[in-house]
């Protein structure tokens, strides 16, 4: 068997399970040396809501934006449509909180169009 350590890890890997914190936090458990953000910085910079949040704490401009659960799409689709009419307006960009930069996002016009989306992932 061999016992050779790394020296230091490129995690160059995008996306889910390459920049949301999971390697880094893996790599950090294991106390081996890598190089980028860390753990609790990577799992932050993914998730969309909480990086707005820490945006706003932080006194730096955001645009306009609401979140909302999967369950809360398929619980009141009308409610959902309402609160981002009256929250963002239209045209709006939906788009899943958790996944890579522009994985997942679309146009909606309208009521209508974003009714057809149906593409709320974790947030929007």
């Amino acid at each position: 068997m061999c016992a050779e350590r790394l020296d230091v890890v490129f995690p160059v890997l995008h996306g889910t399970f390459g920049e949301d914190g999971t390697l880094q936090g893996l790599l950090e458990m294991a106390a081996i040396p890598f190089v980028g953000c860390g753990t609790l910085a990577s799992a932050c910079g993914m998730d969309k809501v909480t990086m707005k949040a820490l945006f706003k704490d932080a006194a730096l401009p955001i645009c306009r934006h609401t979140w909302l659960l999967r369950s809360d799409w398929d619980n009141d689709q009308n409610k959902v449509i309402r609160k981002v009419a009256r929250e963002i307006g239209f045209p709006c960009f939906v788009k899943p909180a958790n996944l890579g930069s522009s994985v997942g996002v679309s146009k909606a016009t309208d009521k209508k169009s974003l009714a057809q989306r149906n593409r709320f992932g974790r947030a929007l």
